[in-house]
């Protein structure tokens, strides 16, 4: 595949597609042309860079044929090919290999030898050469950064000296190209070449999420799955399109004995709506929670307003504050000691504090999540409990792995310090984990995500 590389720079990765070792194929020249066509479109995408050995100093030649014959590796990779004429061989090409990369092409056609040199480090084209018929005829460089092709530079023998080119590329914050510009020897410029595409949508992210789960309130290994909906569009969106939303559920279970003795769901909905002022954002949430092994039937928590305000502004590093009236209803099982139970009922409105520092990086990100809720106004409580009694405490640590494009990685460790727990069981005589007032969980799950 080639480039055109006043357009496309070479990307990152990308290796040739895999076919059967040893197979013929016969072409026409027109079929040829669409192929070497499309193989432009798909290097420009970053799919491929280079794969069949050449560079933007020695583009492959490709003579017209109408019989092309390939040979292949057993890993799929091109290794030899020869290209006929009515009948007769007009270039035959040899490829080889070290490690994943094609550093050596070899092209030859009636009379002459053109040979392609490619120098790596890692993934990355650093250098590419070409020789004609022993002579070298040109040079190119490459200059990275943030994985993506800055600065080319390409020298070309012509009338005995070699003439210099340098292209240019700028790309956008989600690192798609902008523009190439080309300017020649004096620095004068050449040309200039700009995207024209629509302006980028904001997709929606579908995730299906399972695993498994530990509680200390049930003491149980449970099963979970999961399903989410998110729109999140980046931070240097928000000045034209500042609304993020987002749903969860999961439904965890555990069985033995063919009983399921765990059954629980969760349910959360939000919707942030960044920059109202700078840094600032205006947000509104419902989440609930239902537990019936820990004698929860449910716990309801609606932010119909909150605030919070970026210390640093949203990119690889994350601190914020906010804070959020939350209406708090709990209906719970409270068994009492002669082993009946009742339903018992609390609405509470709590002052929700919430702190978060995270890191996020390209394949992976981490986030600490620590909420503080008071009581501010609720149900009478027994003489005896205090502020800290009447106070949930949270603090939940998230650790996303990306593997692939649409597969990823989940590890989350929560804990909750609720003195309300003591409630729904029959303490202090019970050894109930639930009398403790604190629970700790843990889970580990894979997520496929598509977009929408």
């Amino acid at each position: 595949m080639r480039f055109a590389a006043a357009h496309a720079p070479p990307q990152k990765g990308g290796m040739p597609r895999t076919f059967a070792a040893h197979r013929t194929r016969h072409r026409a020249s027109m079929l040829c042309f669409a192929v070497s066509a499309l193989g432009g479109i798909f290097a420009s995408s970053g799919d491929a860079r280079a794969a069949d050995g050449s560079n933007e100093a020695c583009p492959a030649l490709n003579a017209d044929a109408d019989d092309v014959r390939e040979t292949y590796d057993r890993s799929g990779r091109l290794v030899h090919q020869l290209r006929l004429k009515h009948g007769a061989v007009v270039e035959e090409t040899a490829i080889t290999y070290r490690g994943d990369h094609p550093t050596l092409r070899t092209e030859r056609t009636p009379g002459h030898e053109r040979i392609t040199k490619s120098y790596f480090e890692g993934d990355e084209l650093i250098v590419g050469e070409c020789y004609e018929d022993g002579q070298r005829t040109g040079y190119v460089s490459y200059r990275y950064a943030d994985d993506h092709v800055q600065l080319m530079e390409k020298r070309t023998l012509t009338g005995g000296d070699f003439r210099v080119e340098t292209t240019r590329y700028g790309y956008d914050p989600d690192g798609k190209l902008l523009f190439t510009e080309v300017r020649g020897p004096d620095g004068g410029l050449i040309s200039v070449t700009r995207a024209e595409r629509l302006p980028p949508a904001v997709p929606v992210l579908l995730s299906f999420l399972a695993g498994g789960s530990y509680q200390s309130d049930t003491q149980l290994y449970d099963f979970m799955g999961g399903i989410g909906i998110h729109r999140r569009p980046k931070a240097y969106r928000y000045g034209t399109d500042p609304v993020e939303v987002g749903l969860d559920g999961t439904y965890k279970f555990h069985r033995a004995a063919r009983v399921t003795s765990t059954d629980q769901t969760t349910l959360r909905f939000g919707v942030d709506y960044h920059d109202i002022l700078p840094r600032t954002t205006l947000f509104t949430f419902t989440s609930t929670d239902r537990n019936m092994p820990a004698n929860l039937r449910l716990n309801l928590e609606e932010a119909v307003l909150g605030i919070k305000f970026d210390l640093v502004r949203p990119d690889k590093y994350q601190l914020d504050l906010s804070f959020a009236p939350v209406w708090n209803f709990r209906s719970i099982v409270d068994p009492n000691r002669t082993g009946a139970a009742s339903d018992e009922t609390t609405s509470k409105l709590r002052g929700s504090l919430r702190a978060r520092a995270g890191l996020h990086f390209s394949t992976w990100s981490l986030l600490d999540t620590f909420e503080f809720l008071p009581t501010i106004y609720g149900d009478d409580v027994a003489t005896e409990d205090d502020f800290w009694h009447r106070t949930v405490v949270r603090n939940t640590v998230t650790f996303d792995v990306t593997l692939t494009k649409r597969l990823s990685f989940r590890e989350e460790f929560k804990y909750t310090w609720d003195s309300a727990m003591r409630a729904q069981a029959t303490c202090p005589d019970s050894e109930n984990p639930l009398c403790l007032g604190y629970a700790f969980a843990s889970t580990t799950a894979l997520s496929v995500n598509l977009e929408l």
